[in-house]
Order: C-alpha cells, then sequence, then structure tokens
C-alpha cells in the first residue's frame, strides 16, 4: 500500500516560488499547504470542522408575566431580557443560526384584520435583519363572532392568536454572539409578543442561537 510521510515540523517553511505549492505538516499534528508567499491553510481544520456544530445557547420562557406589550411601536423596540449569548468565546470564522418562535396578538374590539408584528434581532450593535421587515413576520387581528356563527354576543370579537418564526444565519461581530431581540407594531391598538391579544393560549418564547463553523 502506498503511502505519504511527513517529518513535522515547528515552524512554517520558507516561501516556495511563484506558482508552487508545497505541503507540509507541523508539530501541532495538522496537514497545510501553502501557495507562494501567500498566508498557509489548515487542510486537517478545513476537512474536518467546516459546517460543524461548535455550541449552542438557549433562552425559553413559558411564564405569563414574559410578554411584551406596546402601542404605535413604529422603531424597533428592545425586548430587554429576550437575549441569548454562548458560554465560550466565538471561533474564528465561525456563523450563527439563529432562531426564534414565540405567539403574537393585538387586543380591542374593531381592530381589524392584517395588524403586522415584525421581529429582528441585534448583534454587537447592528441589526442583522432586514431595516424594515426584520427576519420574522406575522399578521394579527380580530374577526366579528358572527362570522363565526351564533354567539350570544354577536357585537364581541373573535381574538386571533397567531405564532411568529423565523431563522436567520449571519457572521457574528463580537466575542459570545450576544443576540438581542427587538420587535415593530405600529398599530393604535395594543400589540402583544409572546400571548394573544386576550391572553389565550398562555406564553412562550424560545430564541435558540447555534454557533456554525465557517
Amino acid at each position: 500500500m502506498s503511502n505519504l510521510r511527513f517529518r513535522e515540523q515547528g515552524t512554517t517553511p520558507a516561501d516556495a516560488a511563484a506558482g508552487q505549492v508545497q505541503m507540509y505538516a507541523k508539530t501541532d499534528g495538522k496537514l497545510y499547504t501553502k501557495r507562494g508567499g501567500d498566508a498557509e491553510k489548515s487542510i486537517s481544520d478545513s476537512a474536518s470542522t467546516v459546517g460543524k456544530l461548535l455550541q449552542v445557547a438557549q433562552y425559553f420562557n413559558d411564564n405569563d408575566t414574559a410578554a411584551f406589550s406596546g402601542t404605535g411601536l413604529s422603531s424597533w423596540t428592545k425586548c430587554h431580557y429576550l437575549s441569548a449569548q454562548f458560554v465560550n468565546p466565538l471561533t474564528a470564522g465561525s456563523k450563527i443560526l439563529l432562531s426564534y418562535r414565540s405567539l403574537a396578538g393585538v387586543s380591542g374590539y374593531s381592530v381589524g384584520w392584517a395588524k403586522p408584528i415584525y421581529v429582528t434581532a441585534y448583534n454587537g450593535g447592528t441589526n442583522i435583519g432586514n431595516s424594515t421587515y426584520g427576519f420574522a413576520q406575522t399578521n394579527v387581528g380580530e374577526a366579528p363572532m358572527a362570522t363565526y356563527g351564533t354567539y350570544s354576543d354577536p357585537g364581541g370579537a373573535q381574538y386571533i392568536i397567531a405564532q411568529i418564526t423565523g431563522e436567520i444565519l449571519f457572521t457574528p461581530t463580537d466575542t459570545y454572539g450576544n443576540c438581542q431581540i427587538y420587535w415593530v407594531a405600529d398599530s393604535t391598538h395594543t400589540s402583544y409578543l409572546g400571548r394573544s391579544g386576550s391572553n389565550y393560549g398562555g406564553t412562550q418564547h424560545v430564541l435558540t442561537i447555534m454557533e456554525i463553523a465557517g
């Protein structure tokens, strides 16, 4: 059986001539390639870690007092405690896959249909989603009860509860990948993130971040 054997060396060898590529082993146990005067590249790292899951962090809250509310939120508004970050520092060149799931609602009669709620996240002071629509959107409202059949109060309303979900892959700019949730709900009625308008279905936020090797 044929094989190649490399003698490990403690330092990077001298540059090869232009247009030549050299391969060598170092005492860290890795194989490297180096083209001319370019920086060396680890073959071992690129073959074994790219795309791998390095670490995971999650924020989960199903407490009934954990919902956020607001009226006329026309600009990105911070959801103060709704954030997550990793325990260990990020690896150079890695990316973060962020996933968020929650409930949304709006309260009041004659609210109407399709009241939008947008969610985004900030990392290192930068909005990682679309500047207007973030990375997750839902539309909430209410419908007259008469639409659904015979009710004792046909002038009342049937509150709608919606789920809001979204994922986004981005390159972090800080050390621990801190991700802070923000939202927009530009309605004249009170909007909720984390519950319905009438609080049916309870409250829930699930924010998950995963570091992916680059």
